[in-house]
């Protein structure tokens, strides 16, 4: 059963929303959003304090080992010979980074190079500031790896031959790219779209408005994706919704049949998307949108109106068991457990809420029945 209420006011409806949709703390776990990659700069300073952090390593060895029982035997001549061909992988992977041609490879051999260092460090005690130097090198190298999808065992040489050369991932000029043809695309496609509306029977009809407004939320969110990136700071959220938003066109499309203009610019920038979708790492199906984004968490995939259906994202917000077994842990046994069947109806979050405006006036629907609200 589905319970329906009537709202007046916007800021009704949002408390209500805040209301089911959290647990009885009110307060959900925020997801930190991280990048969706590495990005050139920050690549470019970690190979940079590789170097520097090897040029401070080398000669603070150097002068730990003219103090010690090391000093003029093969073990000295061994481990500067370790850190010289560190130092050749490192300034091979920097040339090779700086043409943009840097591969997996040169990552692997930069870190295999660096085990031969770690095996002699953990074998031979030198001196504190020796150490403290490797364990910061370690873990810019750790970084190193993670930058380039490396999965890395300080106790094993990685065979270089078995890797496949391919890049460490699209760079910010590719991305920078593929975000200018999605604009050319979208353009082509709303110019198509609107010629091939005014010829149809949706002109002038509550269709046509529709899909003008998922076109003005794809656009709204496509720029907003634009300007995030020139600041350094998109991740997938970000795409999530550009997609989710293109899904509603898609859709449209599916359901009614426009002039083959229409369709060849959409196919086109649904290519696009895809694409799009592969660099941020996001998993998209068309049929099934991202349940991440149209969340109360930051996100929104209805109209400007308030028009929209929700997935509230349960897992972000607090258990209303654990909840109320604090609440309730000093009362008797007898009652405890009523009183936490009744706060965990009371606040168990609806999964799905669905919203409409009619002028002042909002309706709800949520996927819980009227007892539970």
């Amino acid at each position: 059963m589905i319970n329906k209420i009537r709202i007046i006011t916007i800021w009704i409806a949002a408390f209500a929303i805040a209301l089911i949709g959290l647990p009885v703390t009110a307060l959900s776990q925020q997801t930190v959003q991280r990048p969706y990659r590495i990005n050139d700069k920050q690549l470019e300073r970690i190979i940079r304090r590789i170097e520097q952090r090897t040029n401070t390593f080398s000669r603070h060895l150097d002068n730990a080992l003219d103090r010690s029982r090391l000093d003029g035997t093969d073990r000295e001549d061994e481990i500067n010979a370790y850190v010289e061909d560190f130092e050749k992988t490192t300034n091979y992977l920097r040339d090779r980074f700086n043409n943009r041609q840097s591969v997996v490879t040169d990552v692997q051999m930069v870190l295999n190079s660096s085990v031969r260092i770690n095996q002699f460090m953990r074998n031979n005690t030198l001196n504190r500031t020796v150490q403290n130097d490797w364990t910061l090198l370690r873990r810019d190298l750790a970084q190193l790896a993670r930058a380039y999808n490396v999965a890395w065992n300080w106790n094993k040489i990685y065979n270089p031959d078995l890797a496949l050369r391919i890049p460490y991932g699209i760079n910010d000029r590719q991305v920078d790219s593929l975000l200018r043809r999605i604009d050319t695309r979208a353009e082509s496609f709303k110019r198509s779209l609107d010629r091939a509306l005014d010829e149809s029977k949706f002109d002038g009809t509550q269709r046509e408005d529709e899909i003008n407004r998922f076109v003005s939320v794809f656009n709204d969110n496509t720029k907003r994706l634009r300007e995030r990136f020139d600041d350094r700071n998109s991740v997938a959220a970000d795409v999530e919704k550009v997609l989710n938003s293109a899904a509603s066109i898609n859709n449209f499309m599916l359901r009614h049949s426009l002039n083959t203009s229409t369709q060849y610019d959409w196919s086109l920038l649904r290519t696009e998307m895809e694409e799009l979708a592969r660099v941020y790492n996001v998993s998209w199906n068309w049929h099934t949108p991202s349940p991440n984004v149209g969340t109360f968490a930051g996100s929104y995939t209805g109209d400007a109106l308030l028009t929209g259906t929700f997935r509230i994202n349960i897992s972000r917000s607090d258990d209303p068991r654990v909840v109320a077994q604090k609440i309730t842990y000093r009362m008797t046994q007898k009652n405890r457990q009523r009183v936490e069947d009744l706060i965990v109806n009371r606040f168990a979050p609806a999964e799905v809420i669905a919203l409409e405006r009619h002028g002042r006036d909002f309706s709800m629907e949520t996927d819980r029945t009227p007892n539970q609200i």
